[in-house]
């Protein structure tokens, strides 16, 4: 298979991006995700 998929690429260079400091600091999180999702829906109704 010598064509990659044009998403893929993509989706690795934002993974490598956020790596450090999103994802790393999710993973080491002392909250869950239905808490974290909660806090992401109260910022976003804020910011609307």
């Amino acid at each position: 298979m010598t064509q990659v998929n044009p998403i893929f690429p993509t989706a690795f260079r934002t993974f490598e991006k956020y790596k450090g400091c999103i994802i790393t600091n999710t993973l080491e999180s002392r909250y869950s995700k239905a808490k974290d999702q909660a806090t992401n829906k109260l910022f976003k109704t804020y910011t609307q």
